[in-house]
């Protein structure tokens, strides 16, 4: 089953697309692929970050980092929509 899905996509876009919409299908995937495990590793080991004269590492303020921002403005619309 696994299988199957991404290849009936992939034939669907070549029928319906020829080589060409194959290729760009491949290429998103592929692009989609990456994309991802740039965020995991980011958000899983993080950015290294300069430490301070006591050993301890500089405070990173929730605001400054990006994926913060965009998750807490990213709440903040599902909040008011409600």
């Amino acid at each position: 089953m696994w299988a199957a899905a991404p290849l009936g996509t992939l034939a669907v876009m070549a029928s319906a697309f020829g080589p060409e919409g194959m290729t760009l299908c491949v290429g998103q995937a592929a692009l989609s692929v990456l994309m991802l495990e740039a965020a995991n590793y980011v958000q899983h080991y993080g950015l290294q970050r300069t430490k301070l004269e006591n050993g301890r590492s500089v405070y990173c303020h929730p605001h400054s980092r990006l994926a913060a921002s965009v998750t807490e403005s990213s709440m903040d619309i599902h909040v008011m929509s409600y």
